[in-house]
């Protein structure tokens, strides 16, 4: 497992051309559709990352140019014919980040801001809930939020099944060692990563074995790697 992380930059048109040649096509067509330069900035910065990480597992840019993003039953995209390679991606505030691994994995990045103890109420599983009101240091119990909701969206992108049906369905554990769909049961183990500042990072994986650190690349490692 590898966990690569880059923080987002502001990208001038006149790089569109070279920076595309390094984007998969499904990439490419998505953010020409996009109006919103800050999202494309960060699709770019995302698509970047993805290539560094599947360069980094010794595949060379030749493979990439054919590479192909196709999505599972429900959405979850996958590398066309490498059944030995899984990714996920997520961004948030002025981070993208990239999990790479030979089994399924999901991540996910929240930037921490003030946020609302209503949403727990309604998002959130009951249990969930009353650890947070529990704790009475408002710096912890943000964390706290933000853990949680990290957790969610990374077990959600591991197993392809997305939030639509309610991020309250998927349940953590009080140390965050486990996350448990309670609809189907399925369970996964997860970490939490405080590696970036004022920022959470899980991570969610079928396999209790998770990497110690998080990979800071810069924008010309992205470009540059070969």
């Amino acid at each position: 497992m590898k966990i690569y992380a880059s923080r987002v930059r502001d990208i001038e048109e006149k790089e569109y051309e070279d920076i595309f040649s390094m984007l998969d096509s499904s990439r490419r067509d998505k953010i020409h559709r996009m109006k919103n330069k800050a999202e494309r900035n960060r699709s770019i910065m995302a698509g970047l990352l993805l290539r560094y990480a599947f360069l980094g597992e010794g595949y060379t840019t030749q493979d990439w140019q054919k590479v192909q993003i196709e999505q599972e039953k429900y959405g979850k995209p996958i590398l066309k014919g490498y059944d030995g390679l899984h990714y996920s991606l997520s961004h948030s505030g002025d981070w993208v980040l990239c999990g790479m691994d030979s089994e399924p994995i999901g991540v996910d990045i929240q930037q921490m801001r003030p946020y609302r103890m209503e949403l727990a109420a309604r998002f959130y599983h009951e249990n969930e809930y009353q650890r947070l009101c529990a704790i009475t240091d408002e710096e912890d119990r943000c964390s706290q939020f933000y853990q949680m909701w990290a957790a969610k969206e990374s077990y959600a992108k591991l197993t392809g099944r997305g939030i639509g049906g309610g991020i309250d369905r998927y349940v953590t554990e009080e140390n965050y060692g486990r996350i448990t769909d309670r609809e189907t049961l399925v369970s996964a183990f997860m970490k939490i990563y405080h590696t970036i500042s004022n920022h959470i990072v899980s991570v969610s994986s079928y396999q209790d074995e998770f990497t110690q650190q998080i990979m800071m690349i810069t924008d010309n490692e992205l470009r540059n790697m070969e």
